[in-house]
């Protein structure tokens, strides 16, 4: 009995205070629910990064995307603002990934900029991006087909990043 009352005590306290939530979501589709003490969002089948808080829970849910040293957001803080803009292909998120995949990248300077997407026998798939990119931070989508506009099978893709001074590969994974 004294475990239950220690657990309920525990729950009592800890979901009585008040509660912050931040919330930084990249979608176009979702919805809230909300009674007096509770406050929920959702989205549907994009990406969210949410931070709830009181004194005594500090929690994160939603799908992490590392996205050049931050969490993505409207503003951005000062610390991110400062970073030096490289050029650098980033990890594809999501990895294995199901209908669609974002590519972040970011450019030193502006310079002529290839995106490809290859299968695994060497056999270009898909030209995502052959164009002259300014400098900065920058994501595409891939939505999963190619050149010809059909869905792909699913298995391992090869993206390739291509600038005048620099180059490099990451593997991508089409689930079903």
């Amino acid at each position: 009995m004294n475990k239950f009352i220690t657990l309920f005590t525990f729950f009592v306290i800890a979901f009585s205070q008040p509660s912050i939530c931040e919330w930084q979501v990249i979608a176009n589709s979702g919805g809230n629910l909300n009674n007096p003490s509770h406050y929920v969002s959702s989205t549907l089948g994009q990406l969210a990064i949410g931070k709830m808080s009181n004194p005594n829970l500090f929690a994160f849910s939603g799908f992490w995307l590392p996205l050049f040293g931050g969490q993505p957001s409207v503003k951005e803080d000062e610390e991110i603002k400062n970073l030096p803009i490289i050029t650098k292909l980033y990890q594809p998120f999501p990895n294995p990934f199901f209908s669609s995949v974002l590519i972040a990248y970011s450019l030193e300077k502006e310079e002529n900029t290839k995106i490809l997407i290859y299968s695994l026998d060497g056999s270009l798939v898909r030209i995502l991006f052959n164009e002259k990119e300014k400098r900065g931070r920058h994501i595409i989508k891939w939505d999963g087909k190619d050149n010809k506009g059909k869905t792909v099978n699913k298995g391992v893709y090869f993206l390739r990043f291509i600038t005048n001074n620099y180059q490099e590969r990451k593997k991508i994974i089409k689930g079903d």
